[in-house]
C-alpha cells in the first residue's frame, strides 16, 4: 500500500478514535448525572458533586504533570482560596455568582503567578517541595485569620444550594468542558509547544519557545481551574472549614492522578470516582479515605506503575502474541500482523510486537524522524507524548 495514501487514513484513524474517547468521557459524565437524578438522595447527590468538584481538582493537577512535568502539592489550598473568595464578595459586596466566579478565577491565577515566578528556576521534587511549602502558608492562613476565613472554627456559605441537582449538572458541564477544551488545546499550536517543552526543554529552546513562559501559564491555568472548584464548592456547602483544604487533600489529589494512570483524561476520571466514593462511604472514619489511597498508591507504584488506566496495554500484548501464534499455526504472514493489516491485533499491541521482533526498518523510521527537528511537530510526533494522552 502506498504510504502517502495510509498516513492521511491512519490519521483520520486517530481523529476518530479521539472523537470516541470524547464520546465515552462526555457519556460518563451524563450517566452520572442520570443515575443521580434517578436516586435523588442526599447522599448521592452529595458524592455526585465531590466527584465534580474532585476531577476539576485531577483536571488541574494533571495540566502541570501530563503537559510540563511539573508536580504540585498546593492544590487544595488554592481550592481554599477560590472558595473563601467567592464567600467574602458574595457576602460583603452581594455580587451575583457569575462575579464570584470570576473573582476565584483571577484570584487562583494570580496565586500561580506569585508561586510561579519565584518556583520556576527548580525541577521535579524541588518544585514539588517549594509548593508544598505554599500549601502549609495558606493552610495557616486559613487557620488564623478569622476574620475573611472564620478561622478553625470554619465559615458559612449562607447562599449554598443544598443536594441541588441543577449545581450538580454544572458542575459535571464544566468538567465536560474542561476535558474536551484539554484535547483540543493539546492538538493546538501552543498545546504541542508545551508538549515539546515537556519532552525536551533544550530543544524546545533551540527552536524558539519560550520555555519559561509556557511553564508559568501551565501553573497559572492549573490554578485558576483549581480555585474555580472552590467556587462551586461555595455554592455547594453550607459550611466550610481549613480543614477541608489541608495537606491530606493536596496528598489526595496526587494519589488518584497516580492510581488512575498515565492518560490525562480517564486517569483523572479515575481518581475522581474512588475517591468520591471513598469519602462518601468513610465520612464517619476521618482520614481512612486518604489512607486507602495511600495503601492504593503504594501498590500502583510497585506493580502497576502505569496506574489501572495502564492495565489494559499488557493485556492487549498478551492476547496479540497468542493470535499472533495461532495465525502462524494457521499459516497467515507474520508480516500481515506486524504491518498492522491484520485487524483483531489492537494497534498498541502491534506496536508492542514489531519492538519485541526488534524491526531494524521501524527503527531506522524512528531515527530519521527523530533526526528532523526543523517544527515543533517533529519534537513532538504525531501522537501526544506519554503523560498527556
Amino acid at each position: 500500500m502506498d504510504s502517502s495514501k495510509s498516513q492521511p487514513r491512519r490519521a483520520f484513524g486517530a481523529r476518530l478514535k479521539e472523537v470516541g474517547a470524547d464520546s465515552v468521557v462526555v457519556a460518563v459524565l451524563v450517566g452520572v448525572f442520570l443515575v443521580t437524578v434517578s436516586r435523588h438522595t442526599g447522599f448521592s447527590v452529595n458524592v455526585a458533586i465531590t466527584f465534580g468538584l474532585f476531577l476539576m481538582l485531577a483536571i488541574s493537577l494533571q495540566l502541570l504533570l501530563g503537559f510540563s512535568n511539573q508536580a504540585s502539592l498546593a492544590q487544595a489550598a488554592v481550592y481554599g482560596l477560590g472558595t473563601y473568595v467567592s464567600i467574602f464578595v458574595e457576602t460583603h459586596f452581594g455580587v451575583p455568582p457569575v462575579v464570584a466566579l470570576l473573582a476565584s478565577i483571577v484570584a487562583g491565577a494570580l496565586c500561580g503567578v506569585i508561586v510561579a515566578l519565584p518556583l520556576l528556576r527548580l525541577r521535579e521534587h524541588f518544585l514539588a517541595m517549594g509548593t508544598l511549602a505554599f500549601q502549609v502558608m495558606l493552610s495557616t492562613g486559613f487557620d488564623h485569620l478569622n476574620g475573611l476565613t472564620g478561622g478553625v472554627n470554619g465559615e458559612v456559605a449562607p447562599l449554598a444550594k443544598l443536594n441541588s441537582l441543577s449545581m450538580l449538572g454544572l458542575i459535571l458541564g464544566v468538567d465536560a468542558v474542561l476535558v474536551l477544551g484539554v484535547r483540543l488545546f493539546r492538538q493546538s499550536s501552543p498545546g504541542r509547544r508545551i508538549l515539546a517543552v515537556k519532552t525536551d526543554e533544550t530543544m524546545a529552546m533551540s527552536l524558539g519557545v519560550n520555555v519559561k513562559a509556557f511553564r508559568l501559564a501551565a501553573v497559572v491555568v492549573s490554578f485558576a481551574i483549581a480555585s474555580a472548584a472552590g467556587f462551586f464548592f461555595s455554592e455547594t456547602a453550607a459550611f466550610v472549614a481549613p480543614d477541608d483544604f489541608n495537606l491530606a487533600v493536596s496528598l489526595a489529589v496526587v494519589a488518584s492522578v497516580i492510581v488512575g494512570g498515565k492518560s490525562l483524561t480517564w486517569s483523572a476520571l479515575v481518581g475522581a470516582g474512588v475517591y468520591s466514593i471513598l469519602t462518601g462511604y468513610t465520612t464517619n472514619l476521618p482520614g481512612l479515605s486518604v489512607l486507602i489511597l495511600g495503601v492504593a498508591l503504594i501498590v500502583i507504584l510497585g506493580y502497576l506503575p502505569e496506574g489501572v488506566t495502564g492495565v489494559y496495554s499488557p493485556a492487549g500484548e498478551a492476547l496479540a502474541k497468542f493470535r499472533l501464534k495461532r495465525s502462524a499455526a494457521e499459516g497467515t504472514p507474520v508480516s500481515r500482523i506486524r504491518s498492522g493489516q491484520d485487524d483483531s491485533v489492537p494497534a498498541g499491541a502491534q506496536l508492542g510486537l514489531a519492538q519485541d521482533q526488534g524491526s531494524e526498518q521501524g527503527s531506522d523510521k524512528v531515527s530519521g524522524k527523530l533526526s528532523d527537528k526543523g517544527s515543533i511537530g517533529s519534537v513532538v510526533g504525531a501522537k501526544p507524548t506519554e503523560g498527556a494522552q
